[in-house]
């Protein structure tokens, strides 16, 4: 706003000279400002003057929350009511922009930051020319603030020679900063644990404003404490240092298996909320111990009369404390005459067992304890047996023993042991034959010896299993009862022709007679090795290289070496035929005896499926696939690309095998074709003749190889007959047509590589016809062109020129007879010579 003023000089510049009641003013540059209602003035001059009154006004950037570091803020000031210079120049002079801190609410203080802005600096400031109102603005270096609370900005305005300074109060620019949300992460140790382990938890806050205050509460609950409620099984408040970490110090145990559950939660502080892991985020997983257990007898075997035990040892191998270790159930000890006495005859250290019941249900009863991870606990049984009381070694007797410990944190587990009396034992020697065989025979069978006092009597029942009868289970394969000799004696006849590799076993037992305890052979006692056959595969081509138009041929054998017969042999994956251009068609020209094989799929695609049953040793099976390939079709020869074959076969009890074949097309034969005349020149009367060769420089056979179109005789005249005088050394020449529209047709078969064949023609010449020599020479050019089903087209001319005589002078019959007798004799001779 511009206000005018009129100004009186004034002897009293302390008080203006209007008797209004408070129009004092303040004296500026020795002048007494007049207001506008009273215009009296004292004393000598009346001016006018412009005064500014500037208003400043601010707005400052919004706030936020603290998070991730310090956060930048700004401010701007507009200025309106500035004057200009006399010459109407832009105001000039600065604003100084103040921050101060939320600790110095009044801006009392030194300012947190300041930045002062010249006007004249069109990078911060600008001046709207009309009114000069101006805009100025903070700058970089930022402003930034690293604590919530508000902070509050200040701007004042220098003043200039025309313009009175301004600034803004302490309370017009509060900025809130909202206080930082730190993320909580947490790590538990150790993870996973065991019982009897001790448990910590970590944390680390990030993304708040460090330096930290505050604490972190953690709270630890079991597996019982689902959804981690109820009280907790131990808490710790940790102060966080300046980083943000903390850390428990608990000494607090695990005392149960199954997940436990870490919370932590941090209480904040000025410039940082709170934050807090949630159940389940800290998951220590404390597994159960695994307790075993091993109980051996005393031996094998004990005869009636002597003092038999058991010794019983249970060992925690952890992880972690086992709990409350103990027989469950109690340990029922045998006695299946309810004739023995059971004792303890070891103790384990610290917790006695005890032996309860009457003789024929005693039971033994332990309770280990908690037992540390890799600690063991044994206790020992015993009991004597009567030589006098048959019931304490039946015919026979097996004592069995199975006993289960178990822990309030670990699974039961369970061992038996067994002990046997047998009296007058009886052994069962046995012996496969053959030990080893193959697939087909010859058949297995079996012979057993008992050994003791003869004579034996009863019967021996063998048993066999092949190799997918794993530990002998399942119905045996075979099974034969064998009445035993009184030497105790017996053998299988028959027996079973195996159909399996791998190792097949005899089992063969005897229940025992009056005299004699029952014997068994053990499943393993007696393998008998079938071996797997060997298959061979061999893949051939009918030639290494093949040219276009041939039919290519892959012959595959497949041989079983033994030993035994392979069964369903098979390729297997399918023979996938070679076809680069996807344009060949395979057919199965010969099938394996016995089997039977198929080409399936597309062109380019197709495979070759073959079944060829089961193969004796020794016998091979053969299949062959062919394909026709096509002259016209390139990429039935592709250049320096081979045609691969590769097969594998395999069978249900052999390994698989594989072998390749290749071919190589030697791409299309080159023909040449040479036509030679017998001279340059002929006279007339002579007999002329032309050579034709036609020569395949390979690669490969030229297929039906002829002159196309047939070779068309020279014959100027209409008065020449062409012969053939020479045939070419396969293949058909022969001549047809008219005199003076003949022609040569010739068919040369196929022409191996590197091979020249070769037709001659001719004909006479007459010398009284002036058409086969005219005055004017004569030149025959014969061409002819040859081509074949798979090369290209060769053409070649040969040509023969007529020698024309020199003119024969005319003499008078005077002059005639005057040279007749001038040169008598010999000049007749040379006159007949030169017309001749």
């Amino acid at each position: 706003c511009i206000i005018s003023f009129m100004i009186n000089i004034n002897a009293l510049p302390s008080k203006d000279s209007s008797n209004l009641s408070g129009a004092q003013t303040s004296a500026i540059a020795g002048a007494a400002a007049v207001d506008a209602v009273d215009l009296v003035s004292t004393g000598g001059g009346i001016g006018a003057a412009v005064i500014s009154f500037p208003i400043l006004t601010t707005t400052p950037s919004p706030g936020g929350n603290l998070g991730g570091g310090p956060l930048t803020l700004s401010d701007s000031a507009t200025i309106t009511g500035l004057v200009p210079t006399a010459a109407n120049n832009p105001p000039t002079g600065t604003v100084t922009f103040r921050l101060f801190a939320p600790t110095d609410p009044t801006c009392a203080g030194a300012p947190s930051q300041s930045q002062v802005v010249n006007l004249t600096d069109p990078a911060r400031c600008t001046i709207t020319p009309a009114t000069f109102q101006t805009n100025c603005t903070t700058g970089p270096p930022p402003f930034t603030v690293n604590a919530a609370g508000i902070w509050r900005w200040t701007a004042s305005y220098s003043g200039d020679p025309n313009n009175v300074s301004v600034a803004s109060g302490c309370p017009a620019e509060p900025v809130t900063i909202g206080p930082a949300q730190p993320v909580l992460t947490t790590v538990p140790t150790p993870s996973p644990g065991k019982v009897g382990g001790i448990l910590n938890d970590t944390a680390q806050l990030t993304s708040g404003v460090s330096p930290f205050a505050g604490s972190i509460t953690f709270n630890l609950f079991d597996p019982t404490q689902t959804n981690c409620s109820g009280v907790p099984r131990y808490t710790q408040t940790v102060p966080v240092s300046a980083s943000g970490a903390a850390a428990t110090t608990s000494n607090f145990a695990a005392d149960s298996s199954g997940t436990w559950q870490w919370t932590a939660n941090y209480n904040g502080d000025a410039n940082n909320l709170p934050a807090a892991s949630a159940c389940g985020a800290e998951p220590v997983v404390v597994p159960r111990p695994v307790l075993t257990i091993a109980k051996t007898p005393k031996g094998t075997s004990y005869a009636a009369g002597q003092t038999i035990s058991f010794s019983i040892l249970v060992t925690n191998t952890g992880p972690g404390t086992a709990l409350n270790v103990r027989f469950a159930p109690a340990d029922a000890l045998p006695d299946p005459n309810k004739s023995l006495n059971w004792g303890v005859s070891t103790q384990p250290a610290g917790n006695p067992c005890a032996i309860s019941g009457a003789v024929g249900s005693q039971v033994l009863d332990c309770n280990f304890g908690n037992l540390a991870e890799g600690a063991t606990a044994s206790v020992s049984v015993q009991t004597a047996t009567q030589a006098a009381d048959p019931g304490d070694c039946g015919n026979p007797l097996v004592l069995n023993n199975s006993a289960t410990v178990v822990g309030d944190n670990a699974d039961a587990k369970t061992d038996t042991g067994s002990l046997n009396c047998t009296p007058g034992a009886t052994t069962l020697v046995t012996t496969p034959v053959p030990a080893n065989g193959k697939v087909g025979g010859p058949a297995l069978n079996d012979s057993a010896q008992l050994s003791g006092t003869a004579p034996f009597v009863g019967s021996i029942t063998f048993n066999l299993f092949d190799p997918t009868q794993t530990n002998c289970t399942g119905a045996p394969r075979f099974t034969q009862i064998v009445a035993v000799t009184g030497a105790g004696a017996a053998a299988t006849t028959g027996g079973f022709v195996p159909d399996k590799s791998g190792t097949w076993q005899w089992t063969a037992s005897y229940p025992g007679d009056a005299n004699h305890t029952a014997a068994v052979s053990g499943c393993g006692s007696e393998p008998v090795s079938i071996a797997r056959p060997v298959l061979t595969i061999a893949k051939t081509p009918d030639n290494g290289t093949y040219s276009p138009g041939q039919t290519i041929n892959f012959t595959i054998v497949v041989t079983n070496s033994g030993p035994g017969t392979a069964q369903a042999v098979t390729f297997a994956p399918a023979d996938l035929l070679p076809d680069p251009n996807k344009s060949l068609n395979w057919t199965v020209t010969t099938q394996p005896v016995g089997g039977n094989c198929t080409v399936t799929g597309a062109a380019g695609t197709q495979a070759l499926n073959c079944a060829f049953g089961d193969l004796l040793e020794g016998v091979s099976s053969t299949v062959v696939v062919s394909t026709p390939t096509e002259v016209a079709d390139l990429g039935d020869c592709p250049v320096g690309v081979a045609l691969t074959n590769t097969a594998t076969v395999t069978a249900a009890n052999a390994d698989p095998k594989t072998d390749g074949g290749s071919q190589s097309c030697l791409g299309r034969p080159v023909l040449t074709i040479q036509k030679t005349p017998d001279g340059g020149i002929y006279a007339a009367g002579d007999t002329i003749s032309f050579s034709i060769a036609v020569t395949n420089s390979g690669p490969g056979v030229a297929q039906n190889v002829r002159f196309e179109p047939a070779d068309i005789m020279p014959d100027p005249n209409g008065s020449l007959n062409w012969s053939i005088s020479q045939q070419p050394a396969q293949g058909t020449c022969a001549i047809s047509g008219a005199i003076g529209a003949q022609i040569l047709n010739c068919n040369f078969g196929n022409i191996p590589q590197g091979t020249t064949l070769t037709v001659s023609v001719k004909t006479d010449t007459q010398v009284g016809d002036p058409g086969d020599c005219s005055p004017n020479g004569t030149i025959l050019s014969n061409s002819a062109t040859v081509v074949g089903d798979n090369t290209n087209t060769a053409t070649d001319t040969g040509s023969l020129s007529c020698k024309v005589s020199r003119p024969i002078p005319t003499i008078s019959n005077l002059g005639l007879i005057l040279l007749m007798l001038l040169f008598a004799g010999t000049g007749c001779a040379i006159l007949r010579r030169r017309y001749h």
